[in-house]
């Protein structure tokens, strides 16, 4: 129940839609990146079934019935720091977003590095959101060195 009431309060955060443009912007870019890698990781790992495995969504799909896309996926979550509520909480943001959000590249991105984890603690209020954005800031910014 208590998972159930966390996811709720997540869409219902999202769905109310109380942030700017920019930090819409820069909180779906980092997002960007963070299903880019975890695509890639997963596909590093099963190479024999990168073209069947051609965006996250796939491998989302798939994991449930194959058990070698289920090990990878649950191997690179492990590696990353992430669980797959973070995954879930990144993908609602992705969804609720994707039609008013510009991507931002690295060097865009830049202006607001400093900033970025003060501002996802002051504008985000909810705690799986939260803890999601932070973490994917985390994995960007830790691949880029």
């Amino acid at each position: 129940m208590e998972h159930e009431f966390d996811q709720d309060e997540m869409w219902s955060s999202l769905l109310e839609g109380r942030f700017s443009s920019v930090e819409v912007n820069l909180f779906y870019s980092y997002i960007c990146e963070t299903i880019r890698c975890l695509h890639s990781e997963v596909v590093e790992m099963l190479p024999d079934l990168a073209k069947a495995l051609p965006t996250l969504s796939s491998v989302l799909r798939r994991k449930g019935r194959n058990q070698r896309i289920r090990l990878a996926w649950e191997s690179v979550l492990e590696k990353l720091g992430l669980q797959e509520g973070d995954v879930k909480a990144l993908c609602a943001f992705f969804i609720t977003n994707c039609h008013n959000a510009c991507y931002y590249p690295a060097d865009q991105r830049q202006d607001y590095a400093n900033d970025i984890t003060s501002i996802i603690n002051n504008v985000v209020k909810n705690q799986l959101l939260q803890r999601s954005l932070l973490s994917a800031i985390r994995i960007v910014e830790y691949r880029k060195n």
